[in-house]
Formats: structure tokens, C-alpha cells, sequence
């Protein structure tokens, strides 16, 4: 019988070794992107200035000006892990707030491939729903900021 110290010997390289062949065998073209668009609804002739950063390593997304109804728009290879989060900062009317609008487990089953939000002065809002119609109330999901 095995102890625990020979069982924990051989145990660490052979899962070292399958994360490495799973990590490889999943390439870019393979996984399925996902998409996270910003539409500026804080008012005609509000500005917003967007950015973008990745808590995991991903890639940061630049800062944009984004003007009224304007799109702010990235997108990317969510982990294979399930860690991919994106935290974004708004700066408008001269203040600053900041939103995880990206966090692959609260997105993961609403807007796999499309996250829409719209921002608002109050905080962001995430379209759960969008038909021929349009969007109604009950298909918007707002949150507050996060500071």
C-alpha cells in the first residue's frame, strides 16, 4: 500500500501533466469569444471616458471617449479556468466609478457570447433580452456602481 508521501509523489506531476495537455489541446479558434459592448446613455452631451482592464492576465482594453449613445466595444477568450473578469472605469460630470462588467461566472448563463450594458448615472445596466421589439423594463438589469 501506498503512503500518502508516494501517493502525493506521483499524483502532483500526473496532474501537472493532464492541466498542460488539456491547457494546449484548447486552442483560440476553438473556444468561443465572448463580447462585452458599452452603449453611453448618460444623457445628450455627457461624455463618458471608458476603460477596461483585465483581472487575470487578459488583455486591457484601451480608454476611449465614448459620447452620448455612443458604443464602447471589446472582446475576448474567456478562460479556460472560469476566472475571466474584466473591471471597467466611468469617469463623467467629473467623477469616477468603477463596474465588473465582466465576471464569467455571473455571466456565464445571461450573455455567453453578447454582454450589452448601457450606463447610466446610477450605475450600468445589463440588456438580458433583445427581440424585434426592442428592449422592455423587464429585460434590463441594473446594477450599482461598484464604489
Amino acid at each position: 500500500m501506498m503512503t500518502t508521501h508516494q501517493l502525493k509523489k506521483y499524483l502532483t506531476p500526473l496532474i501537472l501533466l493532464i492541466t498542460i495537455i488539456l491547457s494546449f489541446s484548447i486552442n483560440e479558434t476553438d473556444a468561443i469569444r465572448a463580447h462585452v459592448r458599452i452603449t453611453n446613455m448618460l444623457g445628450q452631451g455627457t461624455n463618458a471616458q471608458i476603460r477596461c482592464l483585465s483581472e487575470h492576465g487578459g488583455p486591457d482594453v484601451p480608454t476611449q471617449d465614448v459620447p452620448f449613445m455612443g458604443l464602447y466595444e471589446f472582446g475576448f477568450t474567456p478562460s479556460i479556468w472560469g476566472l475571466t473578469n474584466y473591471n471597467c472605469e466611468f469617469v463623467f460630470n467629473g467623477a469616477s466609478h468603477w463596474f465588473q462588467i465582466y465576471n464569467e461566472h455571473r455571466e456565464r448563463n445571461v450573455c455567453s457570447s453578447l454582454c450589452w450594458w448601457i450606463i447610466k448615472v446610477d450605475g450600468p445596466c445589463l440588456i438580458q433580452k433583445i427581440d424585434y421589439v426592442g428592449v422592455n423594463n423587464e429585460d434590463v438589469d441594473c446594477k450599482p456602481w461598484n464604489n
